[in-house]
C-alpha cells in the first residue's frame, strides 16, 4: 500500500506544533527524530508497533517545516553560514 504524502505532511506538522508547544525552542536534530518516530510508526498484525522510516516520511517532514514556516506558524533561525530556505541539525525551530 503506498503512502500517501499529504498525509503524511499532515501528520509531520501536528507532530512538529505539538513537539514546540512542550519546548518552545529546539534544534532541529532534536525535532526530527521526534518527528519522524511520529510519521513512521506502523501497526503489525499482531498489534505490535513498528518503526520503518522510509525516504518520504523525511520528504514529509522537510515539506512540513517549509509549509508552516510560509504560513507564519513557526519560526525558523538560520545560522549565518546556512541560507534560506536551507536548514542544518543546529538551526532554531520555534512557535510564532
Amino acid at each position: 500500500m503506498e503512502e500517501d504524502l499529504d498525509g503524511l505532511v499532515s501528520s509531520a506538522k501536528f507532530a512538529i506544533i505539538h513537539y514546540l508547544l512542550g519546548c518552545k525552542t529546539c534544534i532541529r536534530q532534536e525535532l526530527e527524530p521526534y518527528v519522524l518516530s511520529v510519521i513512521n510508526m506502523k501497526l503489525k498484525k499482531d498489534e505490535t508497533i513498528q518503526h520503518e522510516t522510509k525516504p518520504i516520511h523525511a520528504l514529509a517532514f522537510i515539506m512540513a517545516y517549509k509549509e508552516l514556516e510560509a504560513e507564519d506558524r513557526i519560526k525558523i533561525n538560520r545560522s549565518v553560514d546556512v541560507h534560506f530556505p536551507m536548514t542544518d541539525y543546529k538551526t532554531l525551530f520555534s512557535l510564532c
